[in-house]
């Protein structure tokens, strides 16, 4: 999941806002309140979790879905563009409750469920691994070992190779079945050739015996 940029309308403390992130993997995000003259609610934490909003319908804060919307207004969106390796997904969630999806700029048909598994994250692992949000407890270093060899399976998709395991172990079961069925018709062929074998009269040996009774 690889953001390329998000545009916040009447969203949180936007009036209006677009932000577009590079393709350095580094950005930094500066804001300051010149009202009060210091930097702690500017806005910062406002766009990822417009961000969050966006992509999930969720906000790390305890905050309903009117309370969404900025002060004094009645409706507003955030749209968020996201690079996967089959194509660039878009949405744009809107309030009142709207929600539209893109794939490279076109209107698609689809369900939220659909568009994570695209995108390869949950909510969870979302706040885990790209947003960790202010006195949030959600963060991968405070995972005990099993809960981070756990989230590296799901997020790696390495369960399918458990899956595959699996699937291939019983396919070796099956052919493994079939080849000591196999080996049991050879050994029965090759125990009714030996019979046949015996069963056959050598004509040479006939005719051996004729001639030698003729001279008797």
């Amino acid at each position: 999941m690889k953001l390329k940029n998000v545009e916040i309308h009447n969203i949180l403390s936007f009036e209006h806002g677009n932000l577009k992130f590079g393709d350095t993997g580094l950005v930094l995000v500066e804001g300051f309140d010149y009202d009060t003259g210091r930097a702690n609610g500017a806005g910062k934490s406002a766009i990822f979790n417009a961000i969050s909003f966006a992509v999930y319908d969720k906000v790390p804060r305890k905050i309903t879905k009117s309370e969404i919307l900025r002060k004094g207004t009645k409706q507003g969106f955030a749209y968020v563009e996201i690079e996967t390796p089959t194509g660039t997904y878009g949405v744009r969630r809107e309030r009142p409750v709207k929600v539209t999806y893109y794939k490279d700029g076109k209107v698609v048909d689809m369900t939220q469920e659909a568009f994570e598994k695209i995108i390869g994250l949950n909510y969870e692992q979302f706040l885990v691994t790209m947003y960790t949000a202010q006195d949030a407890k959600e963060k991968f270093i405070n995972l005990n070992d099993t809960g981070k060899k756990d989230f590296i399976l799901k997020i790696m998709n390495l369960s399918n190779f458990t899956k595959a395991k699996n699937s291939v172990t019983e396919q070796i079961k099956v052919l493994e079945q079939s080849k000591e069925l196999a080996k049991a018709k050879l050994t029965g062929y090759k125990s009714n050739i030996n019979i046949y074998k015996e069963s056959i009269v050598d004509p040479t040996a006939i005719q051996a015996k004729l001639d030698q009774l003729n001279k008797d």
